[in-house]
């Protein structure tokens, strides 16, 4: 009788581990507190019109270690679109004055130039440490899996790449931006409220567009939802069962070794191994009640500050809005809408290039979202559709 799995949740890395546990011989049983799969790789559908949450670029939609893992799980099938966007952020400033951050490294660095020549030596080390990034190669198998071949392979094809990474990874936008030396106050002013405040690590930076520059991190058409749903079919082929608007309640552990789950119903599901995908908190400190929790993780969990709460307003708009930059961030730092001060200003999103998102029976039409960014108490994400038809935009 082959190994039974039970994976807490039904978000990407738990419908994930349930494909690849049946390809390799698993009985595997998905339990998902949410009436669809798919966690937070989601979207809302109002009236026809579907408001993504999730995915704005995916890396590995071209080639690579990702490309393939997104191919055997299924996520990315032959027809799948990909649209690779030429400009990855449109910023306004207060003064009207705007930037680009184009995600072909070439073009950027001869935009930067052109606005900034006095930064001529930051701008050009910054763009070496992007192409010093290029011939990275992601393990494909996980650490415990790998041998010593496998990294002396890695050395020898990407260790220019594992240097500059080894240099960055660890350091914050903020400071290696300050280590670059820019003199520029509009470098400043946009290199510090896009990444600057966010802690934002140098390396994922430098990689986020040097996968853009190789067209290695598109958008797939569709966006989150059915990104989510490819998944779920790949897993429901490879017969894994999925329970849906299920909960667990704890992780029965006996003699050091976890034997299956209790669920919020008083079922318990036996299980010859527990993976647990679902948020660290919930697991941790609810399904093992705290029993496992190394020094290192409740200084963490005490002392980390907390991604910052974002509000997400959505419009279905119809009529069709031209979409000339598919992001555009506005700098309002201490600006209010309504109740909310604004941290650093909002994004305005324009999925106008993804007819997917909007009714096909209507005349041409777009969706379209604002992120309004701010620190203090946690909101809940909500959706708004104006009546009357009107739109704002930039």
């Amino acid at each position: 009788m082959d190994p039974h799995l039970v994976i807490i949740g039904g978000g990407v890395a738990g419908l994930s581990a349930g494909i690849y546990a049946r390809m390799n011989g698993f009985t595997t049983t998905i339990v998902e507190m949410h009436d669809i799969p798919g966690g937070q790789c989601t979207a809302w559908v109002r009236h026809g019109y579907h408001f993504d949450h999730c995915l704005h670029w995916l890396v590995g939609t071209h080639e690579g270690t990702f490309h393939t893992i997104w191919k055997e799980l299924g996520a990315l099938e032959p027809d799948t679109r990909i649209v690779d966007h030429a400009v990855h952020t449109r910023v306004l400033a207060p003064d009207g004055t705007e930037f680009l951050v184009y995600t072909d490294i070439d073009r950027w660095e001869a935009y930067l130039l052109e606005i900034a020549p006095e930064d001529e030596k930051a701008i050009r080390r910054m763009i070496h440490d992007m192409r010093g990034t290029h011939t990275l190669e992601q393990f494909e198998d996980a650490p415990g899996m790998r041998s010593i071949v496998d990294y002396i392979k890695a050395l020898y094809h990407s260790g220019g790449a594992l240097y500059t990474l080894g240099k960055h990874m660890h350091k914050s936008c903020r400071a290696y931006f300050d280590e670059l030396g820019f003199t520029s106050p509009r470098l400043r002013l946009y290199f510090d409220n896009l990444y600057g405040d966010l802690h934002f690590s140098a390396g994922a930076f430098l990689m986020m567009l040097t996968w853009m520059s190789k067209k290695n991190a598109g958008y797939p058409i569709g966006g989150s939802l059915p990104f989510a749903m490819r998944l779920t079919k790949r897993y429901k082929e490879l017969g894994g069962e999925l329970l849906l608007k299920h909960r667990v309640r704890s992780i029965r552990v006996e003699h050091g070794k976890a034997v299956g789950v209790e669920l919020e119903d008083d079922r318990f599901l036996p299980a010859d191994h527990v993976i647990g995908a679902a948020d660290a908190h919930s697991t941790l400190h609810g399904m093992l009640q705290g029993r496992y929790l190394t020094p290192r993780m409740r200084e963490a969990f005490a002392t980390w500050e907390t991604f910052t709460p974002l509000v997400h307003v959505c419009f279905g708009i119809d009529r069709e809005v031209p979409v000339q930059h598919a992001t555009t961030t506005v700098l309002a730092a201490g600006e209010r809408v309504g109740r909310t001060t604004l941290r650093t200003g909002f994004n305005v999103l324009n999925y106008g290039f993804d007819p997917t998102l909007a009714p096909l029976a209507r005349p041409p039409s777009s969706s379209a979202s604002i992120r309004l960014g701010r620190s203090g108490r946690t909101w809940t994400v909500r959706t708004i559709r104006r009546r009357n038809g009107s739109y704002w935009r930039p």
